[in-house]
């Protein structure tokens, strides 16, 4: 009798034991299954201009999730790359089980100090996103043309004389580094990529980010952007200077620019939009 029962907790045993491995078998089957069924092969990647789309994957697709459709958009669908130049962060999107499409949030440059023959790419924070040789930039910027872009409005340019000009609608802001302009003037005793160019007035920031979204609107790049110590600008387009003064009715004096400086081509001289105000009808262009 108690043979018997010693076979049967035996056969017991055993035969627990075959269910449990059982499961376990199912269970990594399954999850074998679930891994394969949903393995990542197609990866699109939207938003970016500054790398390409497989070195995009390479930084966004890191640790467990990284090839997995589902998990990797359930559990990682937000991606900081902030650490990284010029990168935000990416969002990813579940396209199908084995498709996923990455969206690339690219940190944007608002203009560039030189120093040193160093070109430094800042944010609208300040941040330094990038350095190149001065000599690299320039071969970007073959494209631009000085004293040039859309007028919105007929406008009239004469030494001595007035011209006018008026609103048109706002576009979408993507700088590219042809985009930005050229930044003199400003006050700081050193520059370095992943810090913030320390200004003495750190608003500045905001009237250059506000000045490169009108820049963009008008496709009217300048040469560089001159900054005297209470914030006052000056847009150089070749030999046309155009005074700016500081950063009050900027959008309106933008506006104004866009529709006379194709008529200054060829030019020499200053355009005055230092006090321009809402009441401003006649604006002068001082001929060198």
């Amino acid at each position: 009798m108690r043979k018997r029962k010693s076979n049967y907790r035996k056969a017991s045993k055993k035969t627990r034991r075959m269910i449990r491995w059982s499961v376990v078998g199912v269970v990594v089957l399954a999850l074998l299954l679930f891994w394969g069924l949903f393995y990542i092969t197609e990866v699109e990647v939207v938003g970016n201009t500054r790398y390409t789309e497989k070195e995009v994957e390479n930084m966004a697709l890191e640790g467990f999730f990284a090839h997995n459709s589902v998990l990797l958009s359930t559990f990682q669908g937000h991606i900081n790359l902030d650490d990284i130049p010029f990168m935000e962060s990416v969002d990813v999107e579940y396209l199908n089980r084995n498709k996923i499409r990455l969206h690339v949030n690219e940190k944007q440059p608002i203009g560039y100090v030189r120093q040193e023959d160093m070109d430094y790419y800042f944010d609208k924070d300040g941040l330094v996103l990038e350095s190149l040789s001065a000599a690299e930039s320039q071969s970007t910027d073959d494209s631009n043309s000085p004293a040039g872009g859309p007028a919105g409005e007929d406008g009239q340019a004469e030494s001595g004389g007035a011209m006018s000009g008026s609103k048109t609608d706002t576009t979408a802001f993507r700088p590219a580094l042809t985009d930005v302009p050229l930044i003199t003037g400003l006050n700081y005793e050193s520059v370095a990529v992943g810090e913030i160019l320390p200004v003495e007035d750190p608003s500045v920031f905001n009237t250059i980010l506000a000045l490169t979204r009108m820049i963009d609107k008008y496709e009217i790049q300048p040469d560089s952007v001159e900054f005297a110590r209470n914030q006052s600008m000056t847009l150089n387009y070749g030999q046309v200077r155009i005074s700016l003064g500081t950063d009050s009715y900027l959008e309106e004096k933008m506006t104004r620019v866009a529709a006379i400086l194709p008529k200054l081509s060829g030019m020499s001289g200053v355009l005055h939009l230092e006090d321009f105000t809402d009441d401003t009808q006649n604006i002068i262009f001082d001929q060198d």
